[in-house]
């Protein structure tokens, strides 16, 4: 499993995007499970997958130690994400996941649906003002 495709599952199935520079709980949440399925399902090293946020290893590091805190935190929200997202990569990995080309495809699909709504919403906000 390639990082890029644990980034979009994730952030697919939270709706929240990486790369935002934010302290805020449901981030820095997001982050946490982001670095906890990055260092179960690649080979990276903590230098790595931070690289691919902007973060060092430490914030890497840090990361892990509190998604592990999830359990104790009632953390339900990002623990059943973090099943999910789990179970997905494993099927993925089990079926030799996604090539390349299969994966360009998926999000070139999920650009046009973007593009359409975002359209539709365009058309709406129109009508209304």
């Amino acid at each position: 499993m390639k990082i890029e495709q644990i980034k979009y599952l994730l952030e697919q199935e939270l709706g929240i995007t990486l790369k935002r520079k934010s302290r805020k709980r449901p981030y820095v949440y997001q982050r946490a499970l982001y670095f906890k399925l990055c260092k179960e399902y690649t080979n990276q090293t903590f230098a790595a997958i931070g690289k691919t946020l902007n973060k060092d290893h430490a914030t890497v590091m840090h990361g892990v130690k509190v998604f592990d805190n999830f359990r104790s935190w009632e953390e339900t929200k990002y623990l059943e994400a973090y099943e999910t997202l789990s179970n997905i990569i494993k099927q993925q990995i089990n079926s030799n996941s996604l090539s390349k080309d299969a994966f360009i495809q998926r999000l070139l699909h999920d650009k046009i649906n973007l593009k359409q709504q975002n359209q539709r919403l365009t058309n709406k906000l129109k009508n209304i003002y």
